[in-house]
């Protein structure tokens, strides 16, 4: 997962402390390395205070895609207060067989949001 200014969505290099495009320091960047031979996955999430759901989440996970019958690296993550979703699908050799960078609420009615009620 790239690191991204949470307030214009600029994707940054590992060094910036602002960005470049709007001047904004305060983001969160979560970077995790493993020699990835398990099927874990981590979550998370981010709640504002007196909210009932989580205002900003993430999963890194192998998922089985039972239409190539397949497992599949996947990194998910949703801004609900910026209205963006990511999300990278990576096949066992690393390879990228999707990548999705969208508002959130153009993101329905396939994969993640099948099911899901505007």
């Amino acid at each position: 997962m790239k690191k991204r200014c949470g307030v214009c969505g600029q994707e940054l290099s590992g060094g910036d402390r602002t960005c470049p495009n709007c001047g904004n320091n305060n983001f969160v960047s979560i970077t995790i390395e493993d020699d990835v031979n398990t099927f874990d996955q981590i979550k998370g999430g981010v709640k504002g205070k007196g909210s009932k759901g989580a205002k900003m989440e993430f999963k890194v996970e192998w998922e089985f895609f039972r239409e190539k019958s397949e497992w599949r690296f996947v990194e998910r993550f949703i801004n609900r207060i910026k209205n963006l979703y990511e999300e990278v699908v990576k096949d066992k050799g690393g390879a990228i067989i999707k990548r999705c960078y969208e508002p959130l609420t153009k993101h329905k009615g396939h994969g993640y949001a099948k099911g899901k009620k505007s």
